[in-house]
């Protein structure tokens, strides 16, 4: 299964805890699975050391614009992720949620 996890506010409090626990949590408990972690590479650091099968995918615009949400989109679409996780959807500009799949 390949599955891509948005981390563009993995250094924020709150659902930034959220989404590192979560990372640090899939990558102690499944090998198997690709895993493709969307946003700056530099925050993937907040994980420490991950196994091979989790890869940081980088995005052309920036977190909170309008073009960070319509790359991010098309990074999922052209990766062919089996499952997408967003764990913070109401940063989506309104209309634009339906637009994402």
């Amino acid at each position: 299964m390949k599955v891509a996890i948005d981390i563009r506010r993995m250094t924020e409090f709150g659902v930034g805890t959220y989404i590192r626990n979560v990372v640090r949590t899939l990558a102690r408990l499944d090998r198997e699975s690709e895993y493709c972690l969307i946003g700056s590479p530099d925050k993937v650091a907040e994980c420490g050391a991950l196994p091979p099968n989790f890869h940081t995918v980088s995005l052309a615009g920036g977190d909170d614009t309008l073009k960070g949400n319509l790359d991010f989109r098309a990074t999922v679409r052209r990766l062919g992720c089996d499952l997408v996780h967003i764990p913070h959807l109401f940063w989506i500009p309104r209309g634009l949620g339906a637009l994402i799949f």
